[in-house]
């Protein structure tokens, strides 16, 4: 194993812990089996924890964030050749992907916590950038949160500086679990024409950051701020529903009571619903998505996704449908209610074929 690669996640496995190494379907081994499974023909992939007490029973399976006790690290993944493409229609060269690194370090040297980065892996498309330090109890929950606002906080410096979307943090890299690509592999993903080529770590630095002792906290204002975003979303609906004297009607309601948002939700877009029946598992990257439920009040919140529409903040099936299924025509979405939900027709009202929900819950 090439040194620097094993100081590297040497340094992200701590003492009693793990470094699952895996080709994303089952876990291959770890550390000390690296220099055979890097052999391999295969996307390789890594993730380092200190995992739950009954780990044993779960080990040669796909990591999940239940298996994930304590970290050591932060990431954040820059796709940008995927991203310029989308935007242009080129393909950009090794060469001309490698001149967006120093735009994004200096991004990152204008916050006192993101500049104590002390790793950076290059894997084909991508920039991987690490927050390496002393070990920390996390669930999966509070990590997501925090790194959902760090990667949120290099987006807004990025956007201060005018910077093109193709140097922005991918939002999916906000699960404790998470795949990185492992240093010495290659990845063979035949994208864009490009041939098979080997993921490098580019920098290491055995410094412990500054960042990661940091992370209950940034947890705990991400928590606040998110609270008031919802409950100020809460507060408008309510206000909109007794303009509209739509509140009490028994089709309105049997809508909102009897469909099941993560139900509706995972019909649209394809997602699954996670272990802690709050958060969705994308299709695509089986990460954490920008969604997620309030179970007790059958909504779901919109946090960023691109997958359905940020129309809405906060959305009931009332106004899900409206939105994604009827154009934003209250007419329609009865209409299209009736069609998703027949069992429903004995509710039907045709006093609310009329009513118009601007702001619909």
């Amino acid at each position: 194993m090439e040194n620097n690669i094993k100081r590297f996640l040497t340094k992200l496995q701590w003492e009693h812990w793990v470094t699952e190494i895996s080709n994303t379907k089952k876990n291959l081994g770890w550390i000390d089996d690296y220099d055979k499974i890097i052999k391999r023909d295969e996307d390789l992939y890594f993730v380092s924890f200190l995992p739950v007490d009954n780990y044993s029973e779960f080990k040669w399976k796909r990591t999940k964030d239940s298996f994930v006790k304590w970290t050591t690290y932060f990431r954040a993944d820059f796709d940008i050749r995927s991203a310029v493409y989308e935007q242009t229609w080129r393909v950009i060269s090794n060469e001309a992907l490698m001149k967006y690194l120093e735009k994004i370090e200096f991004a990152l040297w204008q916050d006192r916590l993101l500049r104590s980065y002390n790793a950076i892996v290059f894997s084909w498309n991508w920039f991987h950038f690490y927050w390496i330090g002393k070990e920390i109890e996390i669930d999966a929950e509070m990590y997501s949160n925090a790194a959902r606002e760090l990667l949120q906080r290099i987006n807004n410096i990025l956007t201060e500086h005018r910077w093109y979307t193709e140097l922005y943090s991918d939002f999916a890299c906000s699960n404790v679990s998470r795949l990185m690509r492992l240093p010495g592999s290659k990845n063979h993903k035949r994208k864009y024409w490009l041939e098979p080529i080997e993921v490098k770590l580019l920098y290491f630095d055995d410094m412990d950051s500054d960042l990661i002792p940091q992370l209950p906290d940034i947890w705990y204002e991400a928590m606040e701020k998110e609270e008031k975003r919802v409950r100020n979303a809460m507060d408008l609906m309510k206000k909109w529903k007794k303009e509209i004297y739509i509140s009490d009607n028994p089709f309105y309601v049997a809508i909102n009571e009897k469909i099941n948002i993560a139900e509706l939700v995972c019909k649209y877009t394809w997602w699954k619903l996670a272990e802690n029946w709050k958060n969705f598992i994308s299709n695509k990257d089986w990460g954490y998505t920008w969604a997620y439920l309030i179970p007790s009040l059958n909504i779901v919140i919109h946090c960023g996704t691109p997958h359905f529409s940020d129309y809405f903040p906060v959305y009931s099936p009332f106004s899900f449908i409206q939105v994604h299924y009827a154009d934003w025509d209250a007419k329609k979405t009865f209409e299209k209610v009736l069609e998703l939900y027949p069992e429903l027709k004995a509710f039907d009202s045709q006093f609310l074929y009329n009513a118009m929900t601007k702001y619909g819950i």
